[in-house]
């Protein structure tokens, strides 16, 4: 799901969809093949503006298929996440720092594009 940067306003805003799962099963198949997911997983995302930074906050949901590496049994388990991120302008950033704090975990960069 892309949203465009221009698009978000500061008045929070809700959003729930269903993610393709095509990528992230290629993706698992490259290793080990232990685990797959076998349908999309639902997205639910509330996302708004506060002077140039964008928040994000929301839970992804799926279900997971994984095999058993001694019986090669197939065993289904939920997968249930909470995120939490900032976007900033690349610009503002503070790269001066080289050390991480635990906030900046949560934080990343966008560039901004301009429209002519």
């Amino acid at each position: 799901m892309k949203i465009l940067l221009e698009d978000i306003e500061a008045t929070p805003k809700e959003l729930s969809y269903t993610e393709d799962v095509g990528a992230l099963n290629a993706a698992l198949a490259r290793g080990a093949h232990d685990y797959q997911v076998p349908e999309g997983y639902q997205v639910d995302v509330e996302y708004y503006r506060a002077g140039l930074e964008v928040f994000f906050e929301g839970t992804l949901r799926a279900e997971v298929v994984g095999t058993c590496a001694r019986c090669l049994e197939e065993y289904r388990f939920p997968l249930a996440q909470r995120f939490d991120f900032v976007l900033m302008p690349r610009a503002a950033a503070d790269t001066a720092s080289a050390r991480l704090t635990a906030d900046d975990l949560a934080l990343s960069t966008y560039e901004e594009t301009r429209s002519t």
